[in-house]
């Protein structure tokens, strides 16, 4: 097994000896839910968090549609939620969950990326993880045929396409909620600025040597799903008939979204 990722669930779980002695002074540390389109960078979101020595994820998988449930529901899981937990989510926009965090205590962040690189994420994670309901269809395409499919989807096998992924999750951008784009963060020019405004959002003040450690921090392959952390790939991959794919599906959507 990797021990980076070993000893960074440690980390990211709370389960370091300072964590665990953290938790006792956690009374107003905020409660933070993160909402995130699949392959958006939620780990890095999440890491960024989780380096925080006050955060940390909750012995809660990543939250879906497919798993609320089993949860007992939104409502029930804020309601568990206890002060420094991070609850990391691909939750569907609805009038009613936005109702339900917009009256509770709990911090939503948002987190967003450019739907071009995030078909290319898709079209590389679905034959890394072999636990993927997709991958025993997926391992035996091309890249070109799972670059295809992560545009247009697979209805016959429950893969959805990348406009309707986006359509499930464009609500949250007409909210309040503060928006985390993952080529921002990814780009150590502006990083220190928006680690120090997501820690001011949260109530949470950090010294400048903190800020700066987490910058350093922040790109690991220790993260779960972790591949590059590189925006602009899509230039690499998307082009002729699968750009104009794209742009034909999703073209309107990229505008919504913030991107040209």
């Amino acid at each position: 097994m990797d021990l980076k990722k070993i000893i960074w669930d440690f980390h990211r779980f709370g389960l370091t000896p300072r964590k665990i002695v953290a938790r006792v002074s956690n009374k107003n540390i905020p409660k933070i839910i993160v909402i995130s389109v699949p392959k958006a960078g939620t780990h890095l979101i999440e890491r960024v968090l989780c380096l925080h020595p006050n955060l940390y994820r909750p012995f809660v998988r990543t939250v879906h549609s497919k798993n609320l449930e089993s949860y007992g529901g939104l409502d029930t899981l804020l309601r568990r939620l206890k002060p420094g937990h991070v609850l990391i989510t691909h939750l569907h926009y609805t009038e009613a969950f936005y109702d339900m965090l917009r009256n509770t205590n709990v911090k939503p962040i948002v987190v967003i990326r450019d739907p071009r690189d995030i078909v290319v994420s898709r079209a590389f994670y679905v034959v890394r993880n072999r636990k993927h309901y997709y991958y025993p269809y997926a391992k035996d395409l091309t890249l070109e045929k799972r670059l295809y499919h992560a545009i247009i989807g697979d209805t016959k096998r429950g893969y959805p396409s990348m406009k309707q992924t986006l359509e499930w999750f464009e609500g949250w951008l007409n909210t309040e909620f503060p928006i985390s784009r993952f080529e921002e963060f990814v780009d150590p020019e502006q990083r220190l600025c928006l680690i120090e405004n997501l820690f001011a959002y949260l109530g949470l003040t950090l010294t400048q040597h903190q800020i700066a450690s987490i910058s350093e921090q922040i790109i690991s392959s220790a993260s779960p799903t972790f591949r590059k952390g590189a925006t602009g790939e899509w230039r690499k991959y998307l082009q002729g008939d699968l750009y104009n794919l794209f742009l034909e599906t999703c073209g309107d959507l990229m505008q919504r979204y913030g991107y040209e």
